[in-house]
């Protein structure tokens, strides 16, 4: 893990995740690269990312 990943920074992640979950409603929009995408949007999927790839998403959250 790296320094920037504290378990700390994690938590604040997993937070973010559960109060700003995904809406798939914005699937196609945030694959652009000029996305007009909400900013938490992008934001909580780029948490889910490395939630997930640390083995750390919060309950509830698949």
């Amino acid at each position: 893990m790296s320094d920037w990943l504290t378990p700390e920074r994690i938590s604040e992640m997993q937070k973010w995740l559960v109060e700003h979950p995904i809406d798939h409603a914005y699937d196609e929009v945030c694959m652009e690269l000029d996305s007009n995408a909400p900013p938490a949007q992008l934001a909580s999927r780029a948490a889910y990312r490395v939630l997930k790839k640390l083995g750390k998403l919060p309950p509830g959250v698949e």
